[in-house]
């Protein structure tokens, strides 16, 4: 993520210095050197280091300049990601809250004599998460049917098949409940789905 997000910066940064022809890059756009915002020559602020505009000349965390055009963002006054004025702190690992997407097999065991259990009962999904099932009929016996909430679902689903299911849940900021109603000819479960 952090090569891609990198790449991205630099091509972003080389389409800017196409503007700008080779007679007039000068210097980088810090204080101790004179630059502009427009050009970069590569050469190094005093002490080697990038000063961009709002940091007042003071050397950003010890990243040398990488001889491309600037952004023309001021910087941030953290310590750089090591490209020319991204305004992008280098923080190490991304917050380790709940991933955007989580998935869960859902299954569905319906008897000889007709009596259905769902595992688990219900879910409950933290904010943030957007929830895709698979719905798997164990049944030996009984087809069964997964209709949801939002007025999609599969019939008829066989004996021993899974749906996985392409639309998400939970996807709005607002906290509500969705439910699946799993139905044969002889029993019947409400599955909730429970968004924070």
């Amino acid at each position: 993520m952090r090569a891609a997000l990198s790449l991205s910066v630099l091509l972003l940064v080389a389409c800017d210095a196409r503007d700008v022809p080779d007679a007039q890059v000068t210097g980088d756009a810090g204080l101790t050197d004179g630059g502009s915002a427009r050009t970069d020559g590569g050469a190094l602020d005093g002490g080697g280091f990038d000063g961009g505009p709002g940091d007042g000349g003071r050397a950003d965390g010890g990243a040398p300049d990488s001889g491309l055009a600037d952004s023309g963002a001021p910087d941030s006054g953290v310590a750089d990601s090591g490209l020319p004025d991204s305004g992008l702190a280098d923080s190490g690992l991304p917050d380790s809250g709940p991933p955007p997407r989580s998935d869960h097999h859902i299954h569905i065991h319906v008897s000889n004599t007709c009596v259905m259990r769902v595992d688990p009962t219900e879910i409950t999904i933290p904010a943030g998460q957007t929830a895709y099932f698979d719905w798997h009929n164990h049944s030996r016996d009984y087809a069964v049917d997964v209709w949801m909430s939002y007025g999609g679902g599969y019939l008829d689903l066989r004996p021993g098949a899974t749906w996985d299911e392409p639309i998400g849940h939970c996807a709005t900021p607002r906290p509500h409940t969705e439910y699946a109603d799993i139905d044969t000819a002889c029993s019947s479960h409400r599955f909730l789905i429970h968004c924070l």
